[in-house]
């Protein structure tokens, strides 16, 4: 008796059935009721930690998420906090993600991935904190704004930006059966200052300093971070009044202590 065998390779559901390579691997309700193997609830523990610390870094600097971010902020910064937790300790799908010990990971990241703060500004910028980690100070020194920035057409002046935030660590909570912060007394703490409109054309003229403060200054515990973020956003003048542009703007984060 001949047997028809289709050209075609079926993957996926259709009705009740599953198919796999042109094979049906699972019938029925076993299809919605089997539960997830131990390696897929390891990947969905972690995947879960690494959205809840890439959330948490953007909420730190929220202010700065506001007026820079892109839509590929979010991915970008899920993926330095899966960098983070390949590094963690701990049994699989319950990983620390140790920031602390890892914030050099945060260093450089830019806030929008097209406007780079690092393609619009080449002067150097300098940055302290102090010994409380409540506050960063920010020194740009004088540099043309001809030669060191790359400007848009018709701006006449820009101006900086500098964002602070705290960040803890996260861990995996066996009774919760989730990750969440180790400590999340000062994580929704953050500031955001911005420097006096500086003309384009020619040199500053002087030192640029930004300083930002957390809210009532309190002094950090061993397992929490603060950030910093410096960006640039470009304006122009029309009878008086300051105009921001939409594109042409960066951030990116400078200091993790």
């Amino acid at each position: 008796m001949a047997k028809y065998k289709s050209p075609f390779r079926i993957t996926g559901k259709v009705g009740d059935m599953k198919f796999r390579d042109g094979k049906i691997v699972m019938v029925g309700d076993s299809f919605n009721k089997r539960p997830p193997s131990k390696r897929t609830k390891e990947n969905q523990q972690e995947f879960a930690g690494m959205a809840i610390s890439a959330s948490a870094l953007l909420r730190a600097l929220s202010k700065a998420k506001e007026a820079f971010a892109d839509k590929t902020t979010r991915n970008r910064a899920f993926s330095i906090m899966r960098e983070i937790l390949n590094l963690g300790a701990g049994l699989r799908g319950q990983r620390t993600i140790d920031i602390v010990t890892h914030k050099s990971k945060l260093l450089g990241f830019e806030f929008n991935d097209t406007d780079k703060l690092e393609n619009i500004l080449i002067a150097p910028i300098n940055a302290s904190v102090n010994a409380d980690r409540n506050e960063i100070v920010v020194n740009i020194p004088d540099f043309s704004t001809t030669a060191d920035l790359n400007a848009p057409e018709f701006a006449t002046h820009f101006r900086f930006k500098l964002a602070i935030g705290v960040l803890s660590n996260h861990g995996f909570d066996s009774n919760l059966k989730k990750y969440q912060s180790v400590n999340d007394s000062k994580e929704s703490l953050n500031a955001m200052v911005t420097s006096v409109e500086i003309p384009l054309g020619g040199m500053v003229g002087q030192t640029t300093t930004l300083t930002a403060q957390l809210p009532d200054l309190p002094v950090l515990d061993a397992d929490e971070v603060l950030i910093g973020a410096v960006g640039i956003e470009f304006l122009e003048i029309v009878n008086g009044d300051f105009y921001d542009f939409d594109t042409d703007r960066g951030m990116q984060i400078i200091i993790a202590e």
